[in-house]
Formats: structure tokens, C-alpha cells, sequence
């Protein structure tokens, strides 16, 4: 049980890696099933996999707020620079993918999802559920796929990642 009336060993324990672990492991549980292109499970499982992409940037950089996996992945190449170019190139091909997405969005019309904000895929516009502008499964598969090559990319050659 963690003592919130030491300050010190919050933060020790909120900056290290057993918070985020568990985490992480947590949802690589969810991430285990299997997956396709027409699984009703798709969305859960490419946000599921978000997460631990976004747990394993944390981190990397050390860092505790926002959702912004193309800006971490670019922070993470000026701690790593020897992937720089591997890194920023991720960065911008989820980018990419993640604003080809229509969201809904708060005005009620649909929109890009942005580029620094993967939790608005929760709002994803499915043709089973709109006219248009709206998707098929692709985009989201394309997202996942490009989640699970960031996320073992980060594992294979960013060691203190894992």
C-alpha cells in the first residue's frame, strides 16, 4: 500500500516502472486476442494497444500527462537519437493514419481525429452507424497495425522501454 503522506515515495513510485508496468500489462491481456479486420472487438483492441504504446513512451521520457504518441515518439528520438529516423518516421505515419480516421465530434459532425489525441477513436464513425463522412474497419486495422509495429519497435531497441 503506498504511503500518500510521503510525498517522496509517490513520486518514486509514480515516475517508476511498476505503476506503468502493471498497467501495461494489464491491458497486453486485452491486446492478446486475436484480431481481425472484421472482429466486433477491433476498436477495444486497437485502443487497448494505444495504451500500451503510450505507457511504453512515458517511460521512455519520463513523462506523466497527454496522449500525444506522435510527439512522444519524436521525444523519444532526441533521448534515443541513433533511432531518430526510424523514430520520426512512426511518428508521422501514425499521424498520418490516425487523421485519415473520421471521430465524432462535439458539434455533433464528424471530423479528422487529431493528430495528438488517439483517445478520440473512442468516437469513431462506423457506416453501420453513419452516412458519411464515416469507415469501414480499415483505417482502424491500418491504426492497430501501425500501434503494434511502434510498440514492438519500442521493445526491441529502446531496452529500459520494456
Amino acid at each position: 500500500m503506498i504511503d500518500f503522506k510521503r510525498p517522496s515515495l509517490v513520486m518514486a513510485v509514480f515516475q517508476g516502472d511498476p505503476m506503468f508496468k502493471y498497467n501495461e500489462a494489464s491491458f497486453d491481456e486485452i491486446i492478446k486476442l486475436p484480431t481481425k479486420k472484421t472482429e466486433p472487438q477491433l476498436l477495444a483492441i486497437t485502443y487497448c494497444t494505444l495504451i500500451t504504446v503510450e505507457l511504453i513512451l512515458k517511460r521512455i521520457i519520463n513523462q506523466s500527462g497527454g496522449h500525444d504518441i506522435p510527439g512522444m515518439l519524436i521525444n523519444s528520438s532526441r533521448i534515443h537519437p541513433k533511432f531518430q529516423k526510424e523514430l520520426t518516421t512512426l511518428s508521422r505515419q501514425f499521424r498520418n493514419i490516425l487523421q485519415s480516421i473520421y471521430v465524432q465530434g462535439r458539434d455533433n459532425t464528424s471530423q479528422p481525429a487529431p493528430g495528438e489525441s488517439y483517445p478520440y477513436i473512442r468516437y469513431f464513425r462506423h457506416t453501420s452507424d453513419w452516412l458519411s463522412p464515416c469507415h469501414e474497419e480499415d483505417e482502424l486495422f491500418s491504426l492497430l497495425n501501425k500501434a503494434k509495429e511502434i510498440r514492438v519497435f519500442l521493445k526491441k531497441n529502446i531496452r529500459q522501454a520494456i
